[in-house]
């Protein structure tokens, strides 16, 4: 299964929507030039404690890199 392109700002709403956070938390980065991707949070949700913020992001991630890749 070929994998969908999507921008770091696609990829962003997505990551929010699966852990319920503002968009504006999460920051989408490249890794390499093969269209893999990272997200971090950036600054607060009063929810969750950071570390577990950034551990349900880093789950998403996985899930998405499953099948889609940043556009370059």
């Amino acid at each position: 299964m070929p994998f969908e392109s999507k921008t770091a700002f696609q990829l962003q709403q997505m990551i929010a929507e699966m852990v319920g956070f503002h968009p504006d938390n999460i920051d989408v980065v490249r890794l390499g030039n093969d269209g893999g991707f990272k997200a971090m949070l950036i600054g607060s949700v009063g929810a969750v404690s950071r570390s577990r913020a950034q551990a349900d992001i880093e789950s998403a991630c996985r899930q998405l890199r499953l099948k889609y890749r940043l556009t370059l």
